[in-house]
């Protein structure tokens, strides 16, 4: 397989790691932080990986021009409606969201 490898990268063409997405998600957790704060990184991750997952299929199956704003702006929408409403104890507003994630997501107790 290494010899398959370097032929392949001297003439440009990449491989790709397929890792199970499942994998990648269990790895995206901050250390030193509560409970709360690991299921809104979390929830950060899953957003955004679902909103990319959305706009490529709609570029390949309907050829909709994607805008990558909107498409991290409907990824903050989504996490602040799931904190919000998942999360008691959340006292932030969608703006504040938008201006500070990191504030907002250690202000959850």
């Amino acid at each position: 397989m290494a010899n398959l490898e370097s032929v392949l990268c001297k003439n440009g063409i990449g491989l790709v790691d397929h890792v199970d997405p499942g994998s990648r998600f269990l790895h995206f957790n901050m250390v030193n932080v509560s409970v709360q704060v690991n299921v809104v990184w979390s929830s950060v991750w899953v957003a955004i990986v679902s909103e990319i997952w959305k706009y490529s299929n709609k570029h390949i199956f309907q050829g909709e021009v994607i805008d990558l704003s909107k498409v991290f702006t409907l990824a903050q929408l989504m996490v602040w409606f799931w904190i919000t409403s998942k999360i008691v104890s959340t006292s932030f507003s969608y703006s504040e969201w938008c201006m500070d994630h990191v504030a907002g997501m250690f202000s959850i107790k």
